[in-house]
């Protein structure tokens, strides 16, 4: 009976060893993939982002970056957003971005004396809509209706000043 509890706990021991060999090496080693965009939705599942990073060939085994996001999360949570993943990330770093939501930012400078077009067209610019929802926003003055009721537009409400988004 002593001799098949040692087996069993010494091929145990064995098992473990070689589990977490493989997950450090699919985790840490970096993979050979060019700098990529990630979008993560505002409603994905954890299984989700975790099915498409290894869609992506961010990350090696979608069992370990499970397995990281049960054991060593410790409680966060994946943040939705854009995400520049730069070349040659390791896996544990991409899940450790998006853990502590580190979405890809912008800056818009808006420059005194500038147009609600030319603001308008800045923000296009960047990718923060289209000409179509500028003119609505602009021509919407209920943002303004108890500083100036009589406004006719949104020009000249906004504060020049470099904006991140």
């Amino acid at each position: 009976m002593r001799t098949f509890l040692a087996t069993a706990v010494v091929l145990g021991l064995i098992v473990v060893s070689v589990v977490l060999v493989w997950a450090h090496g699919t985790l840490w080693r970096p993979t050979d993939n060019p700098e990529r965009i990630v979008v993560v939705p505002e409603r994905a599942t954890g299984r989700e982002v975790i099915d498409g990073l290894h869609r992506d060939g961010l990350l090696p085994s979608a069992l370990t970056g499970r397995l990281y996001l049960r054991f060593r999360a410790d409680g966060r949570q994946l943040h939705f957003g854009r995400y520049r993943i730069p070349a040659r990330s390791r896996p544990i770093d991409t899940l450790e971005r998006l853990l502590d939501g580190q979405v890809e930012t912008f800056a818009i400078t808006i420059v005194e004396g500038s147009t609600a077009t030319e603001a308008a067209e800045a923000c296009i610019a960047e990718g923060l809509g289209t000409a179509d929802e500028w003119d609505r926003i602009v021509a919407d003055t209920q943002w303004v209706s108890d500083l100036a009721p009589d406004a006719s537009s949104l020009e000249g409400f906004l504060f020049p000043d470099t904006y991140r988004f």
